[in-house]
């Protein structure tokens, strides 16, 4: 279950919010949540719970034992904990690596069917760390409340594409909360957002970037398009998911962390970077990599390395994040001062292409698809300026890419929000604003279902 499904957003979602109004206690509300994120998250994978179990209890065993005075002990408990998250995540996010053809295709018990493999159990592992990590730097007190933990552990409401909650974020939502209609409005409210960004504005994107990188017949405006496609799925995409997110955090008392900064140019490639799944950049910056200041370069490029091992194994995702961090670096070392003598146009050029460049080798597993594009790009070796493909997915969605691209720029964003601020300073303009909102949302669900009934 995901939580763009028809089951999901007419039934699941629902039902958890009524049941979880029949008691205030936060205890009553914490047990609606565990059950139903089991529910959510062993949906037609039932043999899935048990590891949620078993990986809940030791992460809270492991948090013990990290907060033990004697060194030695906090650090086998640290290095136990970080042992199994890093198997269960190989195992389960990487669980190519264990079918034929793979690293480890001997190791018959470990190639699980994709019906078995998890959603999301990338965020899930680094929150079980995180946890343990905190505990470990005295940044938080260990839980003795191991039905606390597994409330943390399984909330389905980050599951799929984060954020990356701290334990220590959420603790005194977890033991007392309130949910106040303003909260649950406003909730429902992102979350039927963040579900028209997933499932209209995505895969209007996807549809071009699919047609687009076609490698067995790339064209020159193929690899431009397609290209755009990519970029654009990957925004909305992510960004509907994580406004899904933290709706549904809402929905049930509970704020988490922004983890899609607005896209901004003035802090060049780093704020660009860093500002796109913000929490787990945080967690791998706070927690892995350690050293003295005159090691910055190599901090850097080691977290950029784990950041692109975490998305994928693979050629385009590790070149991709290791491509950033050297940006990165050369902003620290020099390019910061260069840029601040210049015009800010030149800053925002500069910007623009690096992060459009970095972003682009995301979409390559494979060196051949890389050099595939770059001659498309290029105009070298194409077959023709366009195919038939590209075509049909540009008027087909023309208003959705427009629409998209447009909404995607700051200026276009922040003008937006300016009239909508400045509209609702009145009596009538704020009725007016509430009911543009309430319109533009039930116009998501209807297009929504449409478009997932004919689906079905």
């Amino acid at each position: 279950m995901i939580y763009t499904d028809l089951l999901f957003v007419f039934a699941f979602l629902p039902i958890t919010i009524i049941f979880s109004f029949f008691d205030r206690s936060a205890e009553y509300k914490n047990l609606i949540l565990v059950i139903s994120s089991l529910i959510f998250f062993s949906w037609g994978r039932p043999a899935i719970i048990l590891m949620l179990f078993l990986t809940a209890i030791f992460d809270y065993a492991f948090g013990l034992i990290a907060s033990n005075e004697k060194k030695l002990v906090r650090t086998t408990g640290l290095v136990l904990d970080l042992l199994m998250n890093g198997a269960t995540f190989a195992v389960f996010s990487w669980n190519f690596l264990f079918r034929p053809g793979g690293i480890f295709d001997n190791i018959d018990f470990l190639s699980f069917s994709d019906k078995l493999i998890p959603v999301g159990i990338g965020f899930y592992t680094v929150r079980g760390a995180s946890y343990v990590l905190d505990v470990y730097f005295n940044r938080i007190k260990p839980e003795k409340n191991p039905f606390c933990i597994l409330t943390y552990m399984v909330s389905y409401h980050f599951m799929l594409a984060g954020p990356v909650v701290r334990y220590g974020d959420i603790s005194r939502e977890i033991r007392s909360r309130r949910i106040t209609p303003s909260d649950l409005n406003a909730g429902l409210t992102r979350f039927i957002i963040g579900l028209g960004k997933a499932v209209i504005l995505a895969p209007a994107f996807y549809k071009l970037y699919d047609a687009g990188l076609d490698f067995g017949n790339i064209t020159f405006l193929g690899a431009w398009a397609g290209m755009l496609g990519f970029i654009g799925f990957i925004y909305w995409g992510f960004s509907g998911f994580t406004d899904m997110a933290l709706g549904l955090g809402k929905t049930n008392g509970f704020t988490y962390p922004e983890n899609v900064r607005p896209l901004r140019l003035r802090n060049h490639v780093r704020g660009i970077a860093t500002g796109f799944n913000l929490t787990l950049t945080n967690f791998f910056r706070r927690n892995i990599i350690v050293g003295r200041k005159g090691a910055y370069p190599l901090r850097v490029i080691a977290t950029a390395f784990l950041i692109g091992c975490w998305y994928s194994l693979s050629f385009g995702s590790i070149a991709g994040a290791l491509f950033f961090g050297v940006f990165i670096i050369l902003e620290r070392k020099f390019l910061n001062r260069f840029f601040r003598s210049k015009p800010p146009l030149l800053g925002d050029v500069y910007t623009i292409a690096v992060s459009l460049v970095g972003v682009c080798l995301f979409a390559f597993r494979e060196k051949w698809e890389l050099r595939a594009w770059a001659e498309g790009f290029l105009g070298i070796k194409t077959s023709a300026f366009t195919n038939q493909a590209i075509n049909s997915a540009i008027k087909e969605n023309w208003t959705l890419l427009l629409f998209g691209t447009l909404f995607a720029l700051p200026v276009v964003t922040d003008l937006v929000k300016k009239l909508v601020n400045k509209a609702e300073q009145s009596e009538k303009g704020y009725a007016l604003s509430r009911a543009l909102k309430t319109v533009c949302t039930a116009t998501v669900l209807v297009i929504y279902t449409v478009e997932a009934y004919y689906l079905v």
